[in-house]
């Protein structure tokens, strides 16, 4: 039988990998962004001067990131940046419009793209001044770090100026576990007979997943006051995407005084779980109730949590 593909790795066989495999592998491994967002890595932000200058920079070298090559076969580039900062011009602004500029992160592949270079840049994409300013298009194989408001007759970019557009390196989606979390917490919520949510979180199901599930608990306070009869239900269930999963019918039970009243409180807890789901996009998770008499509940202290994981 004929061969019908090829062994990329055969270069690691008594030979040195190449540059094409090693980003071929990141390719299937990652997606870009920067590594350590949460420490600063690539941060823009203005410069320590008055003028129209801006820093990019964790204060420690050796920022990474990783940038996906926008040519067939390129793959994916872990860039290093070997400053603890570098300070970037911002050309000057127009005297009667405002305009938006990019920072971006670029990768120069001489093999690729024959611009002659083999390295990345640090640099800042002038944009077109406009009484409606828009950013300019994002140059292949480059990610967006920054974009920069640059008002008419400034001569100063300021923090203010500037909005962060980086993202946080990932696994490629399909790859490892992948969940999507969300909580509320709600103060106080009043019940009296139709059946309402009192709580609900609304999460984002990613387009690339097949099925995924959902699981959903929670915990609140029920606050029983003038109840004058002795006995009434309240019911609390857990809604998930429009489907109840679990109901609890709860009694409230108490000796009635003379004056007809009594008051106590009841903490509680409820879950529940959905499995096989396919419709991706915003989907509500919800804690509902209702009850059986004219009076009401007031319910406090609610606090409601939901986690869909991806299961293909």
């Amino acid at each position: 039988m004929a061969a019908t593909a090829t062994l990329l790795t055969r270069s690691i066989q008594g030979e040195t990998l190449s540059a094409v495999t090693d980003r071929l592998v990141n390719q299937i491994l990652l997606q870009e962004g920067v590594v350590d967002k949460a420490g600063n890595s690539f941060e823009v932000l203005q410069n320590t001067g008055t003028d129209m200058n801006v820093k990019i920079g964790s204060g420690t070298a050796f920022d990474r990131a990783v940038v996906t090559g926008d040519l067939a076969g390129q793959g994916k580039f872990i860039p290093e940046h070997q400053n603890a900062t570098q300070v970037l011009a911002v050309a000057a602004s127009d005297p009667t419009d405002d305009r938006i500029d990019l920072v971006i992160l670029k990768v120069y592949d001489d093999t690729f793209d024959s611009s002659g270079n083999d390295y990345a840049d640090l640099e800042v994409i002038t944009g077109t001044p406009d009484a409606s300013p828009v950013a300019p298009a994002l140059p292949s194989t480059a990610i967006n770090l920054a974009e920069i408001l640059v008002q008419n007759a400034v001569t100063q970019i300021v923090n203010g100026d500037i909005t962060d557009k980086r993202v946080e390196v990932q696994l490629r989606e399909g790859l490892g576990h992948q969940e999507v979390t969300g909580s509320t917490e709600v103060a106080t919520a009043s019940i009296t007979g139709t059946d309402a949510a009192i709580a609900t979180v609304n999460l984002t199901i990613p387009t690339t997943w097949a099925t995924w599930e959902c699981e959903a608990w929670a915990s609140y306070v029920r606050m029983v006051l003038d109840v004058a009869t002795p006995e009434k239900t309240l019911l609390v269930k857990i809604r998930i995407d429009g489907t109840d999963q679990q109901a609890q019918d709860q009694t409230s039970a108490a000796d009635v005084d003379d004056a007809g009243s009594v008051a106590f409180f009841i903490a509680a807890a409820i879950g529940g779980r959905r499995t096989g789901m396919t419709t991706t996009g915003s989907r509500a998770i919800q804690l509902r109730a209702e009850e059986d008499g004219i009076t009401g509940f007031t319910i406090r202290d609610i606090y409601l949590y939901a986690r869909a994981v991806r299961t293909s």
